[in-house]
């Protein structure tokens, strides 16, 4: 039904602009019609003006059906050319729309496809991110574990050397008291009998390198003891005052003719704190014992303070030969001696800060003190 509308339209628009354009009385017959037809209608025309009427209405009568016939054809032909202009025009119009269909199809799949090179390339970046995040992780605990090999090897080669050290200081140390106590048991195997002044010095001799071996043994399992790092209970209620005496005592330090020792007690009425007696007993008696070493022929001086609230200061010091700055720290790890020739393992003012830590204090040596050597133990009261 659309298809004829769109003819009967499309023949009107073609043929009615002709009609309108052609003379009245020939019909639109200026392009179709033949000098035939024109003579035969001039024909009948003159007939009519004769009179002869019927014979003139005949001719006029065919002329009207020729031109009617040419009418028909040339609408037939109009017809035809709009039907195929139509046709052409929906083939026209079909293909515009296969066209435009492809088109949308081609650009669907166009972007269908960069949506997807989108989507993979997203997932790519971001398995790289993760990929890269991942390597620098592994990269950073591989260079944290190379660190800790590193340092572990470096603790191994310190350990090394310090375990050379220590059977060397031990063996050098064991050795001399082992020697006297060797040589006057053969004198007095040799002998039947000794002055008593004799006697009395080998007993001295044998009494003195019987305590240096106990305290060479003595700091061997305070040593071995201070890598545990475990603390030490402060369960103990004592004065400074007994504190010192033991230490005193324990280092014999009145019995050293060569020390001229002092015992400064700021409150004879007794200054009592909560520790561990055995821990700062052992922590004085080193630097007492530190001391005597080290000075030879000179004052060591012992006291104690109260600088601030809850703490106090216990102090050691002597007139012997300034520990140099840049050693202030060295001279507290294990086995260190600034000169090899001296006595002791080296280990006493490890042993003494190790053991003043585990009690919650600490030992140090006063950088300001420029007359000799001061060091201080620092406890809660």
């Amino acid at each position: 039904m659309k298809r004829i509308i769109y003819i009967l339209v499309l023949t009107l628009l073609v043929a009615v602009p002709a009609m309108a354009q052609a003379p009245r009385d020939t019909f639109s017959l200026s392009v179709d019609s033949t000098d035939a037809v024109y003579q035969m209608e001039k024909e009948g025309m003159q007939l009519y003006k004769k009179g002869e009427k019927q014979e003139a209405g005949k001719i006029l009568l065919r002329v009207y059906e020729i031109k009617d016939s040419l009418y028909d054809a040339r609408m037939s032909r109009l017809i035809n050319e709009a039907y195929d202009r139509m046709q052409v025009e929906e083939k026209i119009e079909a293909e515009h729309h296969r066209t435009q269909k492809v088109r949308e199809v081609v650009l669907k799949v166009i972007a269908t496809s960069l949506i997807i090179i989108a989507l993979i390339l997203f997932f790519v970046i971001i398995n790289m991110h993760r990929m890269a995040g991942k390597l620098r992780q592994n990269n950073a605990e591989l260079e944290e574990t190379r660190k800790q090999l590193e340092a572990a090897n470096k603790e191994t080669t310190v350990s090394l050397r310090q375990k050379d050290e220590f059977i060397r200081h031990i063996s050098h140390e064991v050795r001399t008291p082992l020697n006297i106590i060797g040589g006057f048991a053969q004198i007095l195997g040799m002998v039947d009998a000794l002055p008593e002044d004799g006697m009395k010095e080998i007993n001295q001799k044998l009494t003195a390198s019987s305590k240096n071996i106990t305290n060479i043994m003595k700091n061997i399992t305070a040593l071995s003891d201070m890598e545990q790092h475990k603390p030490i209970e402060r369960s103990d209620r004592m004065t400074c005052r007994e504190l010192c005496e033991k230490a005193i005592a324990e280092s014999e330090i009145q019995d050293n003719k060569k020390i001229r020792f002092t015992f400064n007690d700021p409150a004879p009425e007794g200054l009592s704190i909560r520790t561990s007696a055995m821990a700062v007993e052992s922590i004085l008696t080193e630097l007492l014992n530190n001391a005597q070493r080290f000075t030879g022929d000179g004052e060591v001086e012992l006291t104690y303070s109260l600088p601030g609230h809850r703490l106090v200061f216990f102090t050691v010091t002597d007139n012997g030969a300034p520990i140099p700055e840049k050693e202030t720290e060295h001279i507290f790890e294990a086995f260190v001696k600034l000169n090899d020739f001296d006595e002791g393992i080296g280990g006493g003012l490890t042993v003494a800060r190790s053991m003043a830590k585990r009690i919650e204090g600490n030992v140090w040596l006063d950088t300001s003190y420029k007359e000799g050597n001061r060091f201080v133990v620092e406890l809660k009261v």
